[in-house]
């Protein structure tokens, strides 16, 4: 039970009700013994210190929250749904994102960037190089084939 629920981070009065007879003094003993770490709670200044900075600051946002590591920061900002904005790195690319891409492949890169607000000129470049990439082997792969039809 110590080992679910106290470091799941259930409040204490729910995991005492699960251990009839045992007191709260005798559950943190015996999580020490243990090892076992409860998640520190985030306050609600410290949710909204990541809900106004995460989606321009990304992991760095931990710098503004002391006792509190990149990771960590990530996680909570993924339980509270607060997505990173396009000033972080390693933002997914949207399936509507990629569609504006492929349908104008013939703009030149700024144009792209017009195009895909919260994108920066290196992600569109690598999202860019990455679709052209893979239309070439795409390509290649298909004339390929058409060339061992004849030779069946």
């Amino acid at each position: 039970m110590i080992y679910v629920h106290y470091a799941a981070g259930m409040p204490m009065q729910d995991v005492m009700a699960l251990l009839p007879g045992r007191t709260r003094g005798t559950i943190l003993a015996m999580a020490d013994k243990l090892g076992i770490k409860r998640p520190s709670r985030w306050s609600q200044k410290e949710c909204a210190i990541l809900k106004n900075y995460y989606p321009s600051e990304g992991r760095k946002t931990a710098e503004r929250l002391p006792g509190r590591t990149a990771d960590a920061v990530k996680l909570k900002a993924c339980e509270l749904g607060v997505d990173q904005g396009g000033g972080g790195n390693n933002q997914a690319w949207y399936d509507d994102e990629w569609a504006i891409l492929k349908q104008n492949l013939h703009l030149t890169l700024p144009e792209l960037v017009q195009l895909l607000p919260g994108r920066s000129l290196h992600a569109v470049k690598q999202a860019h190089t990455r679709l052209m990439g893979s239309t070439k082997q795409r390509r290649h792969v298909a004339m390929r084939s058409r060339k061992n039809v004849g030779n069946v």
